[in-house]
């Protein structure tokens, strides 16, 4: 059920004879990125089926329809804001003048900010998720960006102090906000770790190709983006591809075309390089192919310089994929024992990681094992479970 802000703004508009034990409203309006849209999508999915008793009601812009189909859920409800929406200074103006009047309007009992920012002005117990460290990673490189992160940074503290519950998408994560807000610890939060599909993780208990069976091919799998750092594989591949007994090997880097200049800036360089045979940059996918990519690839590999948690390495522990990871961020909390971590930034590394890889069977096999059994701590519903048991604790069931 999808209902316009402006005609319904109103419990009446939601059918009342559920008697829902809790409403819960959450906000979806800072959704930007592939990666926020996945965990949204399967934030709402177990929510719905974990919770069949209570209403979810989505706030979401009017220039996103990806969002949960919600015949497929009885009890999920979205309502679509106002065009004001859609840009970040209109959102935080909106947020901050019809936001409680909205959760108070639907009757909600909790308010959960799956965009990661508390909100000053709304009344019911808050919970937010903290999942993008890039106010504290990067220097911001316009005005706007700018002032994203320092009110981003500046609610997060508020958040830390005052909302009921703060959840991080990994422990990296929470240790910036902390640091940030000059504590030692913050009670109460949760560490809301990422999941994978169902599908993935069937995927991880049936029988694993070999070396031998996968391609000779190197696979990096994420969005278009500059922090995304695929210059540097490349450069790596550069150097590995110049060696004979490498000489067959090719590199896929496969993403959502997030940002355009950036593809085009990877495009140019493989040009530059002269590696348009072996190299090749792949848009949007279906996730048919991506999964057929996983399958048959020899390595993958992500040298990202930012990162809350990274899905697509849980992806490749599943299909019993070797990684080679970059060692920053959340990387090394996600992938543990189950990478090779390199510097993220030296082509060198990564080339040398590859080839003892590749040369040596043994570790190989090693990888193939430890990716595929880590890969179960990583269930959607479990990360769910540690939200609701907070909800369940700190908000009373509505009255019937």
């Amino acid at each position: 059920m999808i209902l316009d802000w402006h005609r319904n703004l109103s419990a009446g508009a939601l059918d009342r004879d559920e008697s829902p034990e809790r409403v819960l409203v959450i906000n979806s309006l800072g959704m930007s990125t592939s990666g926020s849209l996945v965990v949204h999508h399967n934030y709402c999915r177990a929510l719905v089926l974990l919770r069949p008793k209570w209403r979810m009601i989505v706030l979401h812009r009017p220039d996103r329809e990806d969002v949960p189909l919600p015949d497929l859920w009885p009890n999920l409800y979205h309502i679509r804001c106002p065009k004001d929406t859609i840009g970040l200074v209109g959102r935080r103006l909106w947020e901050r003048r019809w936001l409680n009047r909205t959760c108070l309007s639907l009757g909600a009992h909790a308010y959960f900010a799956a965009s990661g920012a508390y909100q000053p002005t709304v009344t019911i117990p808050q919970f937010v998720l903290v999942q993008d460290p890039s106010p504290y990673v990067f220097p911001p490189s316009s005005l706007i960006e700018r002032v994203r992160a320092i009110a981003l940074r500046r609610l997060w503290r508020q958040g830390v102090a005052k909302a009921a519950c703060m959840g991080y998408a990994s422990s990296y994560m929470r240790q910036l906000v902390i640091a940030d807000a000059g504590r030692q610890e913050q009670f109460p939060h949760v560490i809301a770790l990422n999941g994978v599909d169902e599908s993935m993780l069937r995927t991880a208990g049936e029988p694993c190709p070999s070396f031998e069976d996968r391609q000779p091919v190197i696979l990096s799998v994420s969005a278009y983006m500059p922090h995304k750092n695929f210059e540097s594989i490349i450069r790596a591949f550069k150097m590995l591809h110049a060696e004979s007994q490498f000489a067959h090997y090719r590199l896929r880097i496969v993403g959502r075309l997030a940002w355009e200049p950036y593809y085009r800036r990877i495009v140019q360089l493989i040009g530059d390089m002269g590696l348009e045979s072996v190299v090749s940059a792949e848009c949007d996918l279906a996730n048919e192919d991506i999964t057929s990519a996983y399958r048959t690839s020899r390595l993958f590999t992500l040298t990202s310089l930012c990162e809350s948690f990274c899905i697509p390495a849980i992806e490749s522990m599943a299909h019993g994929l070797p990684r080679v990871i970059g060692d920053c961020c959340a990387l090394p909390e996600v992938v543990g024992e189950a990478g090779v971590l390199v510097p993220p930034e030296s082509p060198q590394a990564i080339a040398e990681a590859w080839r003892t890889l590749m040369t040596d069977r043994q570790r190989y096999g090693q990888l193939q094992e430890q990716g595929r059994r880590r890969v179960g701590l990583f269930r959607w519903e479990n990360t769910v479970k540690k939200w609701i048991d907070a909800i369940e604790r700190i908000v009373p069931p509505a009255a019937r």
